[in-house]
């Protein structure tokens, strides 16, 4: 539990030093030409505190594999298609205490990103899940801290927030790397 406070807030300071530096860089004039389109991958931790192993409830971290598309409406608005590939099989209560198998699940969902400031945007939007035991519907909010990087790449850090409907929550924390065309 300790390390993952520790890693937690590690990564809200690192997050709070990159707006720092992109607050001075977009003070400093240098303007950036507005990209309509962006493809990120991901690797990223999926959390689940009510996985269940060997008959216990167990904290589950498992690791995940994203890939997003994004289109630009404006500074402000973009729309995507945001998709997740857990990478184990497990188990998980869902909220009626039954035991739920997962092989590898894929969640896909419709996106939309707000930026809050020029570094940071927040995500809301809705999907499903699928495995080949059973389907789910869900939800999805998150934020997304992005740094600039030359020749239109960007480096993110993300954590969502997953609601699968008559299932289960989950939570992922997740580094990437986008391309803006």
């Amino acid at each position: 539990m300790i390390k993952r406070i520790l890693l937690t807030s590690s990564f809200l300071l690192f997050i709070t030093f990159v707006a720092k530096a992109q607050e001075e860089h977009h003070d400093e004039g240098h303007e950036t030409t507005h990209k309509k389109h962006s493809i990120a991958i991901f690797l990223g931790h999926t959390h689940v505190s009510k996985g269940v192993r060997e008959n216990d409830r167990k904290w589950l971290v498992l690791p995940s594999w994203g890939l997003d598309y994004n289109y630009h409406f404006n500074h402000k608005w973009a729309l995507g298609l945001h998709n997740e590939m857990i990478v184990e099989t497990f188990a998980v209560e869902d909220s009626g205490g039954e035991t739920l198998e997962r092989s590898r699940p894929f969640a896909t969902t419709l996106v939309a990103t707000y930026k809050l400031s020029e570094w940071l945007g927040a995500m809301f939007g809705g999907g499903g899940e699928f495995s080949k035991e059973e389907n789910f519907g869900m939800f999805r909010m998150g934020l997304e801290a992005g740094i600039e990087l030359p020749h239109n790449f960007e480096l993110l850090f993300t954590t969502n927030y997953d609601v699968k409907i008559e299932a289960y929550d989950s939570w992922n924390l997740g580094m990437g790397i986008a391309k803006k065309f």
